[in-house]
């Protein structure tokens, strides 16, 4: 026999062993001094949990470890910041799309804001499909991006960093 495990100990601390399993745990115990000091330190354990007795915990248990534990906030400007950002996000996205720019080239006909009336769905900056040039990456060519495929990966660049402040400020 190796090591006694824990079984054998809890059922040799309750007195539930057959005769002939009690003998030669007995045995083992005489022979190993790690399990004889495991075996003190149960009975010092069950010692002590007898000392306690039936204890019944109070009902309101779950509402006074509740009222200990404190709610980390986000300060409010973090707060403010990071709507800015998610606006801000989510308008690079509008005006990059396709939809946005389809907006934009109506110059107002729907009732657009007099800033969008000057004609910037006509500039090449806006232009959806306007691809831009990226460096070759270890000889292996990269597809061209468009400036709304930039403006989506940045939306989610947000996203992701507002859900990691987020969750960090209230302690996950």
């Amino acid at each position: 026999m190796k090591h006694l495990s824990d079984e054998l100990f809890n059922e040799y601390l309750d007195g539930i062993l057959s005769p002939e399993v009690q003998q030669e745990v007995d045995r083992h115990l005489a022979d190993c001094a790690n399990c004889r000091d495991l075996l003190a330190d149960l009975h010092l354990v069950d010692a002590a949990l007898e000392a306690l007795g039936d204890q019944i915990p109070p009902r309101n248990m779950a509402s006074m470890v509740i009222g200990k534990l404190q709610r980390r906030r986000i300060p409010v400007l973090l707060e403010i910041a990071l709507s800015v950002q998610a606006g801000l996000a989510l308008g690079l996205l509008i005006i990059f799309s396709d939809l946005g720019l389809q907006l934009l080239k109506i110059n107002g006909q729907m009732g657009l804001p007099i800033l969008f009336k000057i004609n910037w769905a006509e500039t090449h900056i806006f232009q959806p499909h306007l691809q831009m040039h990226v460096p070759k990456f270890i000889g292996v060519p990269l597809p061209g991006l468009t400036l709304g495929l930039l403006a989506l990966f940045f939306a989610f660049l947000v996203v992701i960093g507002n859900y990691r402040l987020l969750t960090r400020g209230n302690g996950k």
